[in-house]
Formats: structure tokens, C-alpha cells, sequence
């Protein structure tokens, strides 16, 4: 899959086979990997972070969250065009 943003050298992007989980990001240094965090988008527009990448700092996780933030509309919008549906993690 093409990524969707990149910041501060980070990929931000969606995996092609993520049918049927809820809307999230996987967010990478440089290139995907499978080594990625990830994030849900909710609901609510915030982010939570399910599981974070040994390349990224706690301070570099907090930025892409606010990142994540400002962009979530954006992103579920994607989400839609590409999978087909919106979905949201509890």
C-alpha cells in the first residue's frame, strides 16, 4: 500500500489486508516494516496506541499521536475508499 503521510521520517500507512479490523494506522521509520506501531483511530477523532515500534521514542510516539489527531477525519476517509467500510475499535 502507498503510504499516506510521512513525518519526521516516519511512514504512516495501512497495511493492503486489514480487511475487517477497525480504522488504524501502522506508523513506521522510512519504509513499512513489520516491526510498525500502530494506532486506532476512534471514534471520537482521538487515537489510542495498540502497539508501539522499537524505532520510535515515547516523545516521537506523543507527536505522531497529535499528528494522528489532526488528520483522523482524513484518515478515515481513506479508510473507507480503500477497504469499504468505517469501523471503529471499541
Amino acid at each position: 500500500m502507498p503510504g499516506l503521510y510521512r513525518i519526521s521520517g516516519f511512514l504512516v500507512y495501512f497495511w493492503a489486508n486489514e480487511s475487517g479490523e477497525p480504522i488504524h494506522v501502522h506508523v513506521a521509520r522510512g519504509k513499512q516494516s513489520p516491526s510498525s506501531a500502530k494506532f486506532w483511530i476512534l471514534e471520537n477523532g482521538d487515537v489510542r496506541l495498540e502497539k508501539s515500534s522499537p524505532d520510535m521514542s515515547s516523545k516521537e510516539e506523543r507527536g505522531i499521536v497529535d499528528f494522528l489527531r489532526s488528520v483522523a477525519p482524513d484518515i478515515v476517509v481513506a479508510w473507507q475508499e480503500v477497504f469499504g467500510y468505517v469501523r471503529f475499535h471499541d
